[in-house]
């Protein structure tokens, strides 16, 4: 059986550590898939069978990675989990830093033999303690484990020493101190702006209570006493106490409070919660005490899911970024390369072995793609997190790059833009050996069973009326139009004008002039048969979600077209459309389930990416055609595990949110892109001494160095402006 494994990988730099873990894994007996996060070192394995530890850390021990068994860090973790403990100190980096300017200072005092002692000093000394991982790469590099940032610095610095210690009249020490210590800053600025990434995550983290009052022993005195919040299970009884946190999601047994739940709703207003009634993990409590009987384990609660879906979203690479990987993953071998042709073409004009060695130095360390593989992880991390805060969560970030270039929008009706919740409006009798309220009864009756709205809304019209209600026998549900069943002997039919006529069924004039007089309404109408002779015509009302029609006017402002996809009747789908500001020639009505995931595809093939939005079962083959679906919070379970955006919050205006937040999150990724290939176009040449003889314009290595590490920082800090 396969499971899936959060883990933690330590050591990881660059784009290229990524792709050599994920190479190391992946050929490993029962790994069938890996998923590894640059910015924070986690990531996802899925396994056939038990994980063997020993064998997954041997396969990275060589290319200088480790890995350990991942959870959820608390918000009060380090800086950058799973990443080196050097990428994060700023001490090392301030003190090279120092000795470099010493040293710079003690070249217009101490000269000679005595500044070149200094220098070899201090750059052995520099280079052993702090340049140790530079020099690790570069050696695991050598021995064919592939090359890296460190393996670029490493070279670099090295070599920069070297050719001090050999040219005692021009040494270069104070070059490889800089070099380390501005490589060593930019990381650690960048390790600071990667930990703002993952707020998101932290902030949803910070919601969860570690531990929780249990109540336990007789009822009538039971014992409290304190346990792990993560050990809660279904039917423990657990006490919230005013002002606190509920651990876990369960139902209300005792007491009365207002409970916060504004971390999924949005809503800033309190909820009165009693006996009865359920509350979530994650929720604040207000001034009452409520005791609560715990309905999912701690681990599986709304909260949890909800942060296990981020957390996977911000794991998974979109298309934009499986290029921009692609690339950086055979960037480092072409910069050493370009490092020895600058060498090459400097040798030929005839200069000095220093300025030969300098040049190709420069071009090792300002030409590392760092940027570029932290370019789309960091804005995707940050993006997908502001949309988390705002109620809709990603299923993977292919889908967030998806709803970004989307530019048609298909909704269903009911219960996506309607309230899915109908009232029965009225009834025409067709059959007067019954009344109103007995044929209501024998409707009801077949629909028992059913979670279709129509179904529901017969449940509720019954109850309403107290009616008395009979179990039916052989029921037959046909989706999209009926149902048929057994009621008392009797054979009864429910469903559509065309489903009753396809039975053999015709209905009287008088029901067909109320039908189409109930639909120019936007009323639905359901026909009623007993024995094959029509019995009552219900009509229902469906009012459309108040927040429905700002949402079309809002995705029409964002360049998007919207289109109605209903089964039901096209006069009730007009209305609708007219009420929400759909043009008719965008509605398309009276399709059956199956049909819809066809209509979804030619869409597709016509107007590109569609976006489909349902809430259900009948949904759910048209939101696994589409290009990106969406489902709300309540939606039924087909659509939920269909859909790969989630309105967490069942407000339908939040999809325009959505859609916002995916636009400027690629954006920002583009703009990442754009950065980091114009950086390597213009630093490579200016490293390698291209304008020195036209412009006067060079680079030296420290230079290359601090350019280097803060080309990373300008792109993690230009995807924070993703969470204003």
């Amino acid at each position: 059986m396969s499971q899936s494994l959060k883990i933690r990988i330590g050591g990881m730099h660059c784009s290229s550590c990524v792709s050599r873990v994920e190479q190391a894994l992946k050929p490993l007996p029962g790994v069938k898939q890996v998923e590894i996060q640059l910015l924070d070192g986690s990531g996802r394995l899925v396994l056939e069978g038990a994980p063997d530890w020993n064998l997954l850390s041997e396969a990275l021990k060589p290319g200088g990675y480790s890995i350990e068994p991942g959870s959820n860090p608390r918000p009060d973790a380090p800086a950058v989990p799973g990443a080196s403990d050097w990428d994060s100190k700023l001490a090392p980096a301030l003190i090279t830093l120092l000795l470099g300017s010493v040293l710079m200072a003690a070249m217009h005092i101490v000269h000679g033999r005595a500044f070149y002692w200094l220098g070899l000093v201090v750059g052995t000394t520099v280079q052993l303690l702090w340049g140790r991982p530079f020099i690790q790469g570069t050696w695991r590099w050598i021995r064919g484990h592939g090359a890296s940032m460190e393996t670029l610095v490493g070279l670099g610095s090295t070599a920069a020493l070297l050719l001090s210690v050999a040219s005692p009249s021009h040494p270069y020490f104070e070059v490889a101190v800089f070099l380390v210590g501005f490589v060593r800053l930019g990381k650690f600025l960048e390790s600071r702006a990667r930990h703002r990434t993952g707020a998101s995550v932290r902030a949803l983290l910070s919601l969860s209570p570690p531990q929780a009052l249990l109540l336990s022993g007789p009822a009538v005195s039971p014992a409290l006493r304190t346990v792990d919040a993560s050990t809660l299970v279904a039917g423990d009884l657990i006490r919230i106490l005013p002002g606190a946190r509920i651990p876990a999601d369960g139902i209300v047994g005792q007491g009365s409070s207002s409970v916060d739940e504004s971390w999924l709703s949005g809503e800033s207003l309190p909820v009165e919660k009693s006996a009865g009634m359920r509350v979530l993990a994650g929720s604040r409590n207000g001034l009452g005490t409520l005791e609560v009987t715990v309905s999912t384990p701690a681990r599986m609660s709304l909260l949890a899911q909800i942060i296990e879906r981020v957390e996977r979203a911000q794991m998974s690479r979109p298309p934009i970024q499986r290029l921009a990987d692609e690339v950086a993953s055979r960037f480092v071998p072409a910069v050493l390369w370009a490092s020895l042709l600058t060498a090459i073409g400097w040798l030929a004009f005839g200069a000095t072995v220093s300025s030969v060695l300098l040049h190709a130095v420069s071009v090792l360390v300002i030409a590392c793609p760092c940027a570029l593989g932290l370019a789309t992880p960091a804005a995707l991390v940050v993006g997908l997190g502001r949309a988390s805060r705002q109620g809709v969560l990603f299923k993977s970030g292919a889908a967030l790059e998806s709803l970004a270039r989307a530019r048609t929008f298909v909704f269903d009706k009911t219960g996506t833009l309607t309230q899915g919740k109908p009232t029965l409006e009225s009834c025409l009798v067709l059959n007067s050996s019954r009344t109103e309220d007995q044929w209501l009864s024998v409707a009801a009756s077949v629909e028992t069973g059913s979670e279709h709205p129509l179904a529901q809304a017969f449940l509720r019209a019954s109850a309403e009326r107290s009616l008395r209600l009979d179990a039916p026998q052989k029921v037959q549900a046909v989706p999209g139009q009926g149902v048929r069943a057994s009621l008392g002997g009797s054979f009864v039919l429910a469903g559509t004008q065309a489903f009753l006529q396809e039975q053999g069924i015709v209905l009287p004039p008088q029901a067909i002039a109320y039908i189409d007089e109930q639909a120019s309404r936007g009323a639905t109408c359901v026909a009623l048969a007993a024995e094959f002779e029509p019995a009552a015509i219900f009509a229902f009302r469906d009012l459309p979600r108040p927040d429905a029609r700002a949402l079309v006017a809002e995705l029409k402002e964002l360049g998007a077209k919207v289109r109605l996809l209903s089964g039901d009747r096209r006069a009730t789908a007009l209305y609708v459309a007219s009420e929400l500001g759909i043009h008719k020639e965008s509605v398309d009505a009276e399709v059956l389930p199956h049909q819809k995931e066809a209509r979804v595809a030619i869409l597709e093939e016509s107007e590109g990416p569609v976006v489909m939005v349902g809430d259900g079962i009948n949904d759910a083959p048209s939101l696994a055609r589409a290009s990106v679906s969406v489902s709300l919070l309540g939606a039924s379970d087909a659509a939920i595990d269909a859909a790969q955006v989630m309105l967490m919050s069942g407000r339908i205006s939040d999809l325009a949110r959505a859609v916002e937040v995916a636009r400027l999150t690629l954006r920002v990724i583009r703009q990442n892109l754009a950065a980091s290939a114009l950086y390597n176009v213009l630093g490579i040449p200016l490293a390698a001494g291209l304008f020195e003889s036209s412009l006067g314009i060079g680079m030296s290595p420290a230079l290359a160095g601090a350019a280097m590490a803060l080309s990373s920082v300008s792109v993690v800090t230009n995807s924070l402006r993703l969470r204003a």
